[in-house]
């Protein structure tokens, strides 16, 4: 004799009574053989659709499928006959898992849970979250169907960065070296400034840049310019370019100055008198200023036709407040 028992099991929030061996597949895993029958109460987080399927489906999937509904393996699902491979055709009560978004790091995906909370959530999904990491609603807050849940990937780092430090540029006369020139005596180096900033990314994107310290981690290196302070001569000078140059030097009075005055009073020649005897030398001295002027700068009872000496003497006279006795000084 075959004999029918009727039972009832509560599952999802909903009564099932049934007639016949039903199976219960949690996950599209485990199948446990219950009792099937009508859906008497529905749970607004976790609502249970049942649909018929005829033999043509073999398979849970298949069922699903030819039922037009979405088939969630998170779903808790039962089978009425257990053999659905049977192709006898039946009945599916679907217990279904809570639908929501998770949006994580900007990529958003569907997620089907049995979790009650948003850290229940992240517990259920493996998903850690990181220090810094931001999420919306809290993690003590309460799902809801169809929520969608945020998390935003924070990432505070050091970053360190260097920028040069322009050298000085340091002049120095230089009386070795011929007037208008310059010269390079030691080269400039920049130094290097480092910063170091706290970066702060929100999903890859930078939302704060902020300086935590700044300093000089090598000093620059100043270049020293050597400037030429030299006289030079650039007009004819009578061969007497050296005496010239060293008497212009040693009184601070421009070297092209005498040699224009050597060329232009004697024309160069030592010996030579002019105005009727009068004017003598190099620079036509009379004999009076002469023995003044060659006293004063030190070359006392000197020969007037000694042109090296007359070059001496005039370069101090000028150099001593008598430029005019000649014209072109």
């Amino acid at each position: 004799m075959f004999r029918v028992r009727l039972a009832y099991k509560i599952i999802g929030g909903a009564i099932l009574l049934a007639t016949g061996l039903v199976f219960l597949l949690t996950g599209g895993q485990k199948i446990a053989p219950i009792f099937a029958g009508t859906n008497t109460s529905v749970n607004p987080y976790h609502p249970v659709v049942s649909f018929h399927f005829d033999s043509r489906a073999t398979t849970v999937v298949a069922a699903f499928a030819q039922a037009g509904i979405a088939y969630h393996p998170q779903d808790q699902i039962q089978v009425f006959p257990a053999n659905i491979q049977d192709g006898l055709g039946g009945v599916i009560f679907d217990t279904q898992a809570l639908p929501l978004t998770i949006v994580d790091g900007t990529k958003p995906y569907a997620a089907f849970t049995w979790a009650a909370t948003v850290d229940g959530l992240l517990k259920e999904q493996n998903i850690t979250l990181g220090d810094q990491d931001e999420i919306s609603p809290a993690l003590a807050s309460t799902l809801h169907p169809k929520q969608t849940i945020t998390i935003v990937r924070v990432a505070v780092t050091s970053v360190t960065q260097t920028s040069p430090v322009a050298f000085n540029v340091v002049k120095q006369d230089d009386p070795t070296l011929n007037k208008g020139l310059t010269k390079v005596k030691t080269p400039g180096k920049n130094g290097v400034l480092t910063s170091v900033y706290r970066d702060t990314r929100k999903d890859g994107v930078t939302v704060s840049h902020v300086l935590q310290s700044q300093s000089v981690t090598t000093a620059p290196i100043s270049e020293v310019d050597l400037i030429g302070t030299k006289p030079v001569i650039t007009v004819p000078c009578a061969g007497y370019d050296n005496t010239v140059l060293s008497a212009a030097i040693a009184n601070n009075v421009d070297p092209n100055l005498l040699c224009k005055g050597l060329i232009i009073e004697s024309n160069g020649h030592a010996g030579s008198v002019g105005g009727g005897g009068t004017y003598y030398g190099l620079f036509q001295y009379t004999t009076s200023f002469w023995a003044q002027a060659s006293a004063m700068c030190g070359f006392p009872g000197a020969a007037w036709n000694d042109g090296p000496t007359q070059i001496k003497v005039t370069a101090c006279a000028i150099h001593k407040g008598y430029s005019s006795r000649w014209p072109w000084a």
